[in-house]
């Protein structure tokens, strides 16, 4: 240390010199950057109006479809095997929506449907990926629904989110826009498909919509999913439901009783499940939320467990083995907005009848 040629009193000068400096040109930025910040804020600080700017169009394709899960991923594909050029957009980082993103590892009502549906069932038995007739894995699910978008040439947009969309003088949508890492960006298109599963683009060209109980408002509940591993079926079946011949309700019964004995309280979900989609990976449906709105940015981040809440470990028996495998990427939210010009909802007799609200965007 005696040898060093550091000189601390030199050092501290020094640097309250640049300190000075420093604060006296960033306070002289500051009072710029604040006049003009003020520019298209109104009086009130409430709202501001966003300087108009080109936006770029990055192409036109026949068919856009916006949203990429299950409903997306089957419009998408048929779409391009029935020759349209077709455009995918999906905001997560990944396709499947509540199969993969929400890790929803089960094909609700879907082992005796035709199409799409048993090709993908075909695709996850080639990956052995598929367990006791409608169980999957999230992960194998991923790369299969990129492998169909891929053998059908559609174009894929990732991370991107719809904001904005333009119709024409005739009502007619002619633009998609989205936000993302590369800032705004406009797609065309003859066609688009909202498979958003909130009406983000419906409502963003101009549709009219609703939510929940028309007469309260009030909606199901959002539900939270975890992937668990570390857990041998033989030793957790009497809690686990989707076994070959066996009951869902009996085997939601017992999680819930277990549930309460080892927390000292009930589950959120009155029928919390406990499926295997492994031999050794669970999916845990067992935290419900109740009284937010999907379409609310702030209830979708208080959905998302944090320290000092319960979380989805401190609603099973401690082991130090067992852990969560994986979170989900979103929360699966039970309900959505529904486009429609309200009080007239929508009804499968307008469709026939090629009936178009008022507000309607052809």
């Amino acid at each position: 240390m005696s040898d060093s040629k550091f000189d601390r009193r030199g050092f501290l000068r020094r640097g309250t010199t640049a300190a000075l400096t420093a604060g006296f040109v960033a306070g002289s930025a500051g009072a710029e950057e604040t006049a003009a910040d003020t520019k298209g804020v109104k009086a009130d600080g409430r709202t501001f109006l966003e300087p108009a700017k080109e936006i770029p169009v990055i192409g036109r394709w026949d068919v856009i479809v916006c949203g990429g899960g299950p409903a997306g991923i089957a419009a998408a594909v048929r779409a391009a095997r029935d020759g349209a050029r077709v455009l995918l957009i999906e905001a997560n980082g990944c396709l499947g929506g509540i199969w993969t993103a929400g890790l929803l590892g089960c094909l609700l009502d879907g082992y005796n449907k035709p199409g799409i549906t048993q090709e993908i069932f075909e695709r996850l038995d080639k990956r052995d990926a598929r367990r006791y007739r409608r169980l999957f894995e999230p992960e194998p699910m991923k790369i299969i629904l990129d492998e169909m978008v891929q053998d059908a040439k559609i174009d894929v947009r990732l991370h991107s989110r719809v904001v904005a969309a333009h119709c024409d003088e005739a009502n007619r949508l002619k633009l998609v826009v989205t936000e993302s890492k590369s800032g705004r960006e406009a797609f065309a298109a003859d066609v688009f498909i909202d498979t958003t599963g909130d009406g983000d683009l419906s409502i963003n060209a101009g549709c009219g919509w609703d939510y929940g109980c028309p007469d309260t408002g009030e909606a199901q509940p959002f539900s939270y999913i975890i992937l668990l591993t570390g857990i041998e079926l033989d030793e957790i079946r009497p809690y686990a439901s989707g076994l070959p011949g066996e009951s869902w309700a009996v085997p939601k019964q017992a999680l819930a009783k277990l549930i309460e004995q080892t927390t000292g309280h009930g589950p959120s979900y009155a029928s919390p499940t406990l499926f295997p989609v492994r031999d050794d990976v669970f999916v845990l449906m067992a935290n419900h939320e109740y009284g937010l709105k999907g379409y609310r940015t702030d209830d979708l981040t208080r959905h998302v467990p944090r320290p000092g809440r319960s979380e989805p470990n401190d609603r099973r028996p401690a082991k130090p083995r067992r852990s969560v495998g994986q979170h989900p990427h979103r929360c699966h939210a039970r309900a959505y907005r529904r486009p429609c010009e309200p009080p007239h909802p929508r009804a499968i007799h307008d469709l026939d009848r090629g009936y178009l609200h008022r507000r309607a965007v052809r």
